[in-house]
Parts: C-alpha cells; structure tokens; sequence
C-alpha cells in the first residue's frame, strides 16, 4: 500500500551519479521507499548520461551544473502539467555527481526546491579537484578542464559560490571512509550553512566509503 501525501504528491527528483551513468526502469530500494511514502519519484537522465549516444553524453561536458540543471526542473515541470506532482512540494536528493546536483539545485535554483538531501556531493570543484585530482585529473580534463585552466568556470559551477541563496532545509550523509568525495567537501557546505543558520543536519557513517554498503546505514539512510 501507498501512504497518500495529498493529491497531486508531493515529488522526490532524484538524479543519478556519473553523470556518465543512467537511471534504468528497474527495482531501486530508494525510489521503492519514497513511493511507497507516498512520493512521486522522478530519476531522470539528464544532459550528460549514458545510453542516448555519444553526442549526448558530451553534452554537459564543460557544463556541470548547467544545462543538466535545466532539466530537472524541466522534469517536474513535465508532472506538474499532467497532475501528476505538486511542484510547489518538491524536493531533490542524489549521491556523487547526484549530490553535486542537489546542492547546485538548492543554490541556483532555489524558489524550485522545498528540500534537498544530499549524499556525498561535491560542493566546491576546485576543492574537490584538490582533494582527488592525483587520480581523476585526465577524467576532470574532459569533463571541466581544471583549476589552473578553468578557474573561471570551476568558481561558477560550484554551490559554495552562491551559498547565500540556499534556503531550503539540507540533510547531508556522508562516509568517513570516501575517497572520491572525502569528508572535508561535506563538512565544508554544513559548516557554511550553520553560520547562516539555513537548517542542515550532517550523517557520517564511520564504516563507509562512497556509497553505503552495510545493511544497518542503509536502513538508516533510507528512514
């Protein structure tokens, strides 16, 4: 049975990782979870996903947090028309590039979101180019260039830029133990939005990496 939120629902959007990934038509223990409370859910494959050609997978390249942005709200523009989500009731969550997405969402985007969760998402580039850059500078090249080259674009396309318009309430998780999103990311957009007393609560499971494997923090995380 389905809890029932109010007619049309309330909708979770949820972008996927990568962004060279896809979302499939298949079962998903988190989309499972929120639609069973009552939830749309909504996991799109934005500008920049696998699975649609070449051409389109390169189509975010030098463009993170841009035109991929457009399309998430596009989305819950698309459910709103059919009544099939309440737009003013909408909220984003993601882990990796999904989480990177989350925040730039809240902080270009912030009158289209009534709250976000975010999993190990990036909040700053350059900070996140130093921090793991020794192993995903070639990959960084394609996607945003670097630091040293792209200062410019790195800045802009980092929520920790427009930190001040984040309003919504942020739920951030976290391993102690990740590599590609080390903790300092997360805890840099918790502590910038406790100063400005924007509501934010961080979860750090000391047992995981990037991305939550054990039966216990997976519970937790889906509550």
């Amino acid at each position: 049975a389905h809890a029932d939120l109010g007619q049309p629902p309330p909708v979770v959007v949820i972008p996927h990782g990568g962004p060279d990934m896809q979302s499939f038509d298949e079962f998903h223990s988190k989309w499972q979870a929120l639609s069973q409370a009552g939830f749309a859910v909504l996991a799109p494959n934005y500008r920049g996903s696998t699975g649609y050609g070449k051409a389109f997978l390169d189509l975010n390249n030098k463009d993170w947090g841009g035109k991929d942005l457009d399309d998430l709200r596009a989305g819950v523009r698309y459910l709103a028309e059919r009544g099939l989500a309440d737009p003013g009731r909408a909220g984003i969550t993601g882990g990796s590039y999904g989480g990177y997405l989350t925040l730039m969402s809240l902080a270009r985007m912030p009158e289209s979101w009534a709250a976000g969760v975010d999993a190990y998402g990036m909040p700053d580039l350059r900070l996140d180019f130093e921090s793991t850059g020794d192993r995903f500078v070639e990959w960084y090249k394609t996607e945003m260039g670097t630091p040293s080259t792209d200062a410019a674009l790195f800045k802009e396309r980092s929520a920790i830029t427009y930190i001040d318009a984040i309003r919504a309430p942020l739920l951030i998780f976290q391993g102690a133990n990740d590599t590609n999103v080390p903790p300092a990311e997360s805890e840099l957009i918790y502590n910038k939005l406790l100063e400005r007393r924007v509501p934010v609560e961080l979860v750090v499971y000391p047992d995981e990496g990037h991305g939550f494997t054990r039966r216990r923090n997976r519970v937790d995380f889906l509550k």
